[in-house]
C-alpha cells in the first residue's frame, strides 16, 4: 500500500513522485488518498506506472478532500485516470 500526503507531514506518506524508481515492485499495489494530490499529471508521470510491468493489480482510492476548483468529484476522478 502506498499512501498518498496532504503536504508532505507524515513520514510514513508521500507524493507519487517516490514509486518512480520502485519498477520492480510485483502484485499488488494499492494507491490511497489520491484525492490529496494537487498536480496529478506531473505526479502520476512521475510515478512512472507503466515501467512497473510486473504489477498484476492496482488499486486506486480517492479518499480525501478533492483539490479541483470546481470540486467535482466524478470529474476530478476521471481527470486524473486520463493523466493516469
Amino acid at each position: 500500500m502506498f499512501v498518498v500526503d496532504k503536504d508532505d507531514s507524515h513520514s510514513a506518506a508521500a507524493d507519487l513522485s517516490k514509486l518512480g524508481g520502485f519498477n520492480n515492485l510485483r502484485g499488488r499495489l494499492e494507491i490511497a488518498n489520491l484525492g490529496f494530490v494537487t498536480n496529478a499529471k506531473l505526479e502520476f508521470k512521475a510515478a512512472n506506472l507503466k515501467k512497473k510491468k510486473y504489477l498484476r493489480k492496482l488499486d486506486l482510492l480517492w479518499s480525501g478532500p478533492f483539490t479541483y476548483i470546481d470540486d467535482n468529484k466524478s470529474d476530478y476522478k476521471k481527470k486524473s485516470l486520463e493523466d493516469l
